[in-house]
């Protein structure tokens, strides 16, 4: 691989690609496709990594290949949605009340994916935006990107428990467009339009016992009247559920993130001061075995293992030799 590649891609695009294969193509060997695109598993699990656009292009080339789906790349973005793979990003997504917000920023959203090209967006109607992505100077990407990107739009409106927005793509860069331009409609919620029924049927309620009780006899009132309110009162009763469903769904989103970021930022911290402790053994000691010892215990101290050794190779480089370890008996 060319070492000089820009990395243009996080690691979070490969692991929901990786957690995709392991919930539904469980045969094909992961391993081989990780070697073949120069990727280290532990690359993958870190969100913090980035990966070039040769290595994407070989992960996804080996993927098609193996699993026989040449749309793997916009399954892989409506895959999002689902429990197995919603991670940080997701659930910040979710945090917001109406999709049409999460849209509008999806600038700031794509650069936690990609540093290969610049989203833009344009509300066109209450429930209808325009997206435009345009590539930074020298990224080339792949066809198949294009389709990944419209999964994930998808997959957007699948967090709110949407159905499956409209996607045009008037224009495209892999057709001779100057851009890739999407305009995304959708439906309202169940809990909007019950909403609406709600404020309808009251005003409707209103009318039909007011006229009821000016028009018809009283036996007709009678009846009339607490049939009404029992109607009225199950739609508003309807309609609350919904609305407090997708409440208590969205503060929970926004407790699961923000104790996934907490997690983050405990272990970031675990780990500067394990640097720190290396640096402080390493100054204070100047035999191997002394500096050995004493990076172990900060080692199993600040990691989370139970067992770990310390291996240096034999004065004439053939072999390894143990000099220490933790959490291992004899």
């Amino acid at each position: 691989m060319d070492n000089d590649e820009p990395q243009l891609y996080n690691s979070i695009v490969i692991s929901t690609c990786v957690k995709l294969i392991r919930r539904r193509y469980a045969h094909i060997n992961l391993a081989d496709i990780l070697e073949y695109a120069d990727m280290e598993l532990y690359q993958v699990d870190d969100e913090g990594h980035w990966f070039t656009q040769t290595q994407v292009d070989r992960f996804m080339e080996r993927v098609t290949k193996l699993t026989g789906n040449n749309h793997f790349a916009k399954e892989a973005g409506r895959f999002t949605a689902s429990p197995e793979a919603i991670g940080t990003i997701a659930k910040y997504v979710m945090g917001f009340i109406r999709p049409a917000k999460v849209f509008e920023l999806v600038e700031k959203i794509a650069g936690g994916y990609t540093r290969s090209s610049k989203y833009s967006s344009k509300l066109l109607g209450k429930n209808e935006i325009e997206l435009k992505v345009e590539f930074n100077p020298g990224v080339h990407e792949k066809p198949y990107q294009c389709e990944n990107r419209i999964g994930y739009f998808e997959a957007i409106l699948r967090l709110f428990n949407y159905r499956l927005p409209r996607i045009e793509h008037p224009e495209c860069i892999f057709e001779g467009g100057s851009c890739c331009r999407y305009v995304i409609s959708w439906q309202e919620s169940p809990a909007i339009l019950w909403r609406m029924i709600r404020n309808t049927s009251f005003i409707v309620s209103v009318l039909i016992v007011i006229g009821s009780w000016l028009l018809l006899p009283a036996n007709y009132t009678a009846i009339i009247t607490p049939s009404v309110l029992g109607i009225l009162i199950f739609v508003i009763m309807k309609s609350e559920k919904l609305v407090q469903h997708e409440l208590f769904s969205s503060i929970e989103n926004l407790r699961s993130s923000s104790d996934k970021l907490l997690e983050n930022v405990s272990a970031g911290y675990n780990h500067a001061l394990m640097i720190n402790e290396i640096g402080q053994t390493i100054s204070r000691h100047i035999q191997i075995d002394s500096i050995l010892a004493g990076v172990g215990e900060v080692l199993r101290k600040r990691l989370d293992y139970d067992r770990g050794l310390r291996l240096l190779t034999s004065r004439d480089k053939t072999r390894l030799e143990f000099r220490t370890g933790f959490g291992y008996i004899g």
